[in-house]
């Protein structure tokens, strides 16, 4: 999964509500979990 990927999914679980996701691939394993007040700022990692 490519880093732009990753901030995409972020993004998404931010505007959708939610505050726990976990995904696994045969090449990766990815758990994101956010606190239900805790707000999200976008990284500007390149």
């Amino acid at each position: 999964m490519k880093t732009s990927e990753i901030r995409d999914l972020i993004d998404f679980i931010a505007q959708s509500g939610l505050n726990e996701v976990d995904i696994e691939t045969k090449e990766l394993k990815l758990h994101v979990k956010r606190e239900p007040d805790q707000k999200v700022i976008k990284s500007s990692l390149r």
